[in-house]
């Protein structure tokens, strides 16, 4: 049981860092299969994808209580979206969120405005590049 119990709070404190590092850089998390994730010397534990979307979803979490005008599927979708210098599209975020188009659009605009994303006119379309926060 002590191991057990060590073994949790190196997880429980591996998310805390994982979601302060999130905050604190332009790092983009993003579902994986399965992660090793070295705790202690020549120690490893496998994150499974079901224990990457519980960490994605904490990260969810806080981006709704840090800004409160971000829409929970605007949350979602910036969560698992956020590399520097990668662009998105309104095509992205109406495949993600499962919306129509005017709604993407709605959202990724708002997203904009905020200043999670910058709008960009590349001829005919709209795509929003990620701003380092």
């Amino acid at each position: 049981t002590y191991f057990v119990k060590f073994f949790l709070e190196k997880l429980l404190n591996l998310v805390e860092n994982y979601i302060q590092m999130f905050k604190n850089t332009s790092c983009t998390p993003t579902p994986f299969a399965s992660t090793k994730i070295e705790l202690a010397q020549n120690t490893t534990v496998t994150i499974t994808e079901k224990e990457s979307a519980t960490i994605l979803n904490k990260i969810e979490e806080e981006l709704l209580k840090s800004n409160p005008n971000l829409k929970k599927k605007e949350a979602h979708f910036y969560s698992r979206h956020r590399e520097i210098g990668k662009s998105y599209s309104i095509a992205d975020y109406k495949k993600f969120s499962r919306c129509v188009y005017e709604t993407a659009r709605t959202s990724m605009d708002h997203l904009a405005e905020l200043g999670y994303y910058e709008k960009i006119q590349i001829k005919n379309k709209f795509v929003y590049k990620t701003i380092e926060r």
